[in-house]
């Protein structure tokens, strides 16, 4: 007999889940992304600053290197000419 209670009150409590919560859900949702506006030709300039500055550092670095080298031919003449000012740790 109590078990016939316990399963009628089971019942019971899944009528009123099924009538509160439907089985079926048609809501829907939609996202919708907007890929325009500000933050496109925001994105643009700095990306057009960055290939900017890129292509400037570069050139200046080709420059130093190039200002070193010139400056190596020149100490390594020097010292062709005048062996005795190569200090003992030179490693060249």
């Amino acid at each position: 007999m109590e078990n016939q209670g316990a399963e009628s009150s089971l019942e019971k409590v899944r009528r009123d889940l099924d009538a509160l919560l439907p089985t079926r859900n048609n809501n829907t949702t939609k996202i919708m992304l907007s890929g325009g506006g500000y933050g496109v030709w925001v994105a643009l300039a700095l990306f057009a600053f960055m290939v900017g500055l890129n292509w400037s550092l570069n050139t200046k670095l080709s420059d130093q290197e190039r200002k070193i080298e010139r400056l190596e031919d020149y100490l390594s003449a020097i010292y062709r000419q005048a062996p005795q000012l190569k200090p003992q740790d030179y490693m060249k």
